[in-house]
């Protein structure tokens, strides 16, 4: 299970890593016959679902989330909170968060200054909280109207407290980002976002490694159907911890302003 979890994390990257080139250029040509149109400089998403099931067994998954993107002039801001909470036969089963903001600022054609502040709690994996504060540098592969991709690297100083009586944890790991955002057509649209991070002084032992994605079609605005994945592998997990691969599929329903 745990082979076919990171094969389907591979798969899709390579796939997020094609698509933007094989359709970027045939779509150069409608761009310049259409007149750009006007977009927002601000952009929010409300994101909500809930599972049920009863019968032989009795489980509830919540999902609650919130997206915020900031565009002005060279600056780009980008901001997401989501929560996970499950049971199972009134046992908890799920219990995490993260809130993850980035600021890039272009100051050449192509390259962006980055900044990153990152935290997470995660009960089943033994992390009361997790923070981390990064500085680095952003470069745009492809931005375009409809095909957005870009790679980062950055440095990032990490802090981890445990639930347990684990010590506390400081490192200072080095990061590669790869970003796409593709709209498909006016009613879809796919994003993508992997995450390479290791810890600089234990660089071949201390790493995570994480694909995110989702698919959001428009039902009726300004409501969407979300369909999220998200495969997070990591090599040297906190102690009491057995798992090292967590694989999520979670459908949502998100509201746009």
């Amino acid at each position: 299970m745990k082979q076919n979890n990171r094969t389907i994390g591979v798969l899709l990257l390579l796939w997020a890593c094609v698509v933007p080139f094989s359709l970027s250029s045939a779509d150069d040509d409608a761009a310049k016959a259409e007149p750009a149109a006007k977009t927002r400089i601000w952009n929010l998403g409300i994101t909500g679902g809930i599972t049920l099931n009863s019968g032989n067994t009795q489980n509830t998954m919540f999902q609650a989330g919130l997206d915020f993107k900031l565009d002005i002039k060279r600056f780009n801001f980008k901001s997401k909170v989501e929560g996970n909470y499950g049971t199972s036969q009134k046992e908890e089963i799920v219990n995490q968060g993260i809130w993850s903001s980035k600021l890039s600022a272009k100051f050449l054609k192509k390259i962006n200054a980055l900044a990153s502040a990152d935290f997470e709690y995660d009960n089943f994996s033994n992390i009361s909280l997790r923070s981390g504060i990064g500085l680095g540098l952003k470069y745009l592969i492809v931005d375009k109207a409809n095909v957005k991709t870009d790679i980062a690297a950055s440095l990032q100083g990490e802090f981890t407290r445990a639930i347990d009586d684990t010590p506390f944890k400081r490192s200072l790991r080095f990061n590669v980002n790869y970003s796409l955002d593709f709209k498909i057509n006016g009613t879809s649209n796919l994003s993508m976002t992997t995450l390479w991070t290791s810890n600089v002084d234990d660089f071949t032992n201390d790493y995570r490694f994480g694909v995110y994605s989702e698919l959001k079609v428009l039902m009726k605005k300004p409501l969407w159907l979300k369909i999220k994945v998200r495969d997070k592998y990591t090599n040297l997990p906190q102690e009491g911890v057995l798992k090292k691969n967590d694989l999520m599929l979670v459908t949502a329903l998100e509201i746009q302003f």
